[in-house]
C-alpha cells in the first residue's frame, strides 16, 4: 500500500512537472535576466521588492566597503557616539566570556538578520514580509501606516509598521526589548530605541536599503547605514560539483547556492 501510495506521490509530481515545464524554463539558468530592467510593480502601483535577495555582510555597522557582487554598506564613523550609558554596554560585551544571545537561537532582531545570510520579500497590497535564512526567522509589516499597536509586549524586532512615501517604503519600530545588538561585534541598542528603515527597488535587480536609529539612551545621535545594495544576479555556481547546484539546474530553478573558500554563505539567487 505505501508502495503504491509512492508511486503514485511521483508520478503527480512528474505531471506538474511537465505541466509547468514553460514557467521552468523561463527561471532556468539559462534564462536572461535584465538587472537594470524596470522594477516590478503591485496591482496597487507601488512597487513590489519580491524576490530573492544576497546582501553585504556587515557584522560591523562602522564599515563602507563595495563587494564584488555589487553588494555595498556606507557605515557610521568609528568611534560610535555613545552616551556613557551606552559606552558601558560596548565595554562590557564579551561574547566568549557570557555568551551571545545568537547562539542561544534567540531572534536576531531587525539589523542583524539582514546580514550575512540571504532572505526571501513576499509582498501583496497591505503587507510584507520577510524570510530570513538564518534560523528560519520572519516578520510580516502591514504596509497601510497603521499606528503602532498598544499594550504590545517588548521583543527582539519591536513593533514594525510600513508606510509608502512616494515609491519608497518606510518601516518604523518600536517597543524593542534591550537585548538586541546591531551586528556580531555587539553594538548595542536600548528599550528607547526608534529604528526607521527604507526600502527602495530602482531596477529589477537590486534594492537600495537604509536605516536610521535614533536611541537616546545609547547614542548621542542618531546612528545609520545607507544604501546597502541588495543584488540578484542571474544563478551561477562556483562548483559544479555540489549536489546543490545539480539539482537546481536539472529542475531548472533559477535559484543556486555557493561557497567561497572562508565560510559556506549558502546565498540564494534568482526570482
Amino acid at each position: 500500500m505505501r508502495r503504491r501510495a509512492v508511486i503514485w506521490l511521483i508520478a503527480a509530481v512528474a505531471a506538474a512537472l511537465l505541466i509547468h515545464a514553460p514557467v521552468l524554463r523561463g527561471q532556468s539558468v539559462r534564462a536572461k535576466i535584465d538587472m537594470k530592467a524596470p522594477a516590478p510593480r503591485l496591482p496597487n502601483g507601488k512597487p513590489d521588492f519580491s524576490g530573492i535577495w544576497a546582501r553585504p555582510g556587515t557584522q560591523d555597522l562602522t564599515q563602507t566597503f563595495t563587494n564584488g557582487n555589487g553588494t555595498s554598506n556606507r557605515g557610521e564613523p568609528n568611534p560610535l557616539p555613545f552616551t556613557p550609558w551606552g559606552q558601558a554596554q560596548w565595554d562590557n560585551y564579551n561574547p566568549v566570556k557570557d555568551g551571545d544571545y545568537a547562539g542561544s537561537c534567540m531572534p536576531f532582531g531587525w539589523i542583524r538578520s539582514f546580514t550575512p545570510h540571504p532572505m526571501q520579500i513576499l509582498q501583496n497590497n497591505e503587507y510584507i514580509s520577510f524570510l530570513f535564512e538564518q534560523s528560519t526567522m520572519f516578520q510580516v509589516v502591514n504596509t497601510e501606516g497603521l499606528p503602532h499597536r498598544k499594550d504590545w509586549p517588548p521583543t527582539w524586532f519591536g513593533d514594525s509598521r510600513g508606510r509608502w512615501d512616494g515609491d519608497t517604503l518606510v518601516i518604523e519600530a518600536v517597543n524593542f526589548n534591550g537585548y538586541t545588538k546591531l551586528g556580531t561585534i555587539g553594538h548595542p541598542m536600548s528599550d528607547q530605541a526608534t529604528l526607521t528603515m527604507t526600502f527602495k527597488r530602482p531596477d529589477f535587480g537590486h534594492i537600495q536599503f537604509s536605516w536610521v536609529l535614533n536611541d537616546p539612551r545609547t547614542y548621542t545621535r542618531p546612528i545609520s547605514n545607507a544604501e546597502r545594495k541588495y543584488s540578484m544576479p542571474a544563478c551561477g555556481c562556483c562548483s559544479r560539483r555540489d549536489r546543490r547546484c545539480r539539482l537546481v539546474r536539472e529542475l531548472g530553478w533559477a535559484t543556486c547556492g555557493f561557497k567561497t573558500a572562508s565560510n559556506t554563505t549558502a546565498s540564494w539567487y534568482g526570482i
